[in-house]
């Protein structure tokens, strides 16, 4: 009955998400000031086909796309190299991977269980449910930072990044 009500609870929190907007309106202020910033100086700005990774929220949608579609190249050409799997904890270290590595781990990595915290309590996911649950509340979100569930993005550049990974390391299968 526990397990039912747990399950029933997760599902809900997940609807929940679904329903919630995007609000990531102070980095794209500071993206638009600094925007204006280069353009008063004269600085050249990206060529359009980068143009669409200067705005979180578009980049962060092409994320998801990539990880729903199972198209790990795109996703590739989303991520800096070298990727970084960090431990959940400082002690635990870190496994930094190249492109080819990232893109024979990611499909199975994407499925390995993980906890979304849900007023206090644990409950079971994967990877994929997180990446694929809207971004309704980024955890740590800065103008060149982002940090969503246990995904972590950088801006250099003026162009998004998908940089690491908060995970156990036991999840990262290199064979």
């Amino acid at each position: 009955m526990k397990l039912a009500f747990k399950k029933i609870t997760i599902n809900s929190f997940l609807i929940l998400l679904s329903w919630n907007t995007v609000s990531c309106s102070q980095a794209q202020e500071t993206e638009q000031v600094a925007q204006k910033k280069n353009s008063e100086q004269n600085i050249v700005q990206p060529q359009n086909s980068q143009k669409n990774r200067e705005n979180f929220t578009t980049f962060y949608s092409e994320f998801v796309s990539a990880i729903e579609n199972d198209n790990w190249q795109q996703l590739s050409k989303l991520t800096k190299f070298p990727f970084t799997f960090r431990g959940q904890l400082d002690f635990e270290g870190e496994l930094q991977v190249n492109q080819s590595q990232f893109s024979h781990i990611m499909p199975t990595f994407m499925e390995q269980e993980t906890f979304v915290d849900l007023e206090g309590e644990a409950f079971p996911t994967t990877y994929r449910t997180l990446a694929l649950s809207p971004m309704s509340k980024a955890k740590k979100m800065a103008a060149q930072k982002a940090e969503i569930h246990d995904f972590v993005f950088i801006k250099e550049n003026n162009q998004w990044w998908f940089s690491e990974v908060y995970t156990d390391l036991s999840n990262v299968n290199l064979n």
